[in-house]
């Protein structure tokens, strides 16, 4: 918590470490809060996660995150994307991923329309050779 050096109201606000701007909600003044670095441990609150809070993804000794897998939409748009691009270069992204999105709803490849669950890839497999 904090407080307001123009109305000495008392906030309680969630702020990233470091200098930050801060309105206050009484007398809507701005001005810079310092935020300390904190030293938790893994039950403290730095080890707490909010429920439906996003899963980071694993990263490697070297820095490196692995790629996540691509699921039967996944695959079948980073492909169909790619050739829509190609049939209609003029299009907008916006209007080739609409139509890609359609043809979608018709393929086999959709588990609703009977598809088989496509073998799983890396995020950063190449377009080109999916096409081969």
């Amino acid at each position: 918590s904090f407080t307001c050096p123009s109305c000495a109201l008392t906030l309680q606000a969630k702020l990233p470490e470091g200098i930050t701007s801060v309105q206050c909600s009484g007398c809507k003044s701005v001005f810079a809060v310092q935020i300390q670095p904190t030293v938790a441990g893994p039950s403290g609150p730095a080890g707490q996660h909010k429920k439906g809070a996003r899963k980071r993804s694993k990263i490697d000794k070297e820095g490196n995150t692995a790629p996540r897998v691509l699921n039967a939409y996944n695959v079948f748009m980073k492909e169909e994307l790619a050739k829509v691009k190609r049939e209609h270069p003029e299009l907008i992204h916006k209007d080739a991923f609409k139509m890609a999105a359609d043809r979608w709803q018709a393929s086999p490849m959709n588990p609703q329309n009977g598809g088989d669950q496509v073998p799983k890839r890396g995020a950063g497999d190449d377009v080109a050779a999916m096409d081969e």
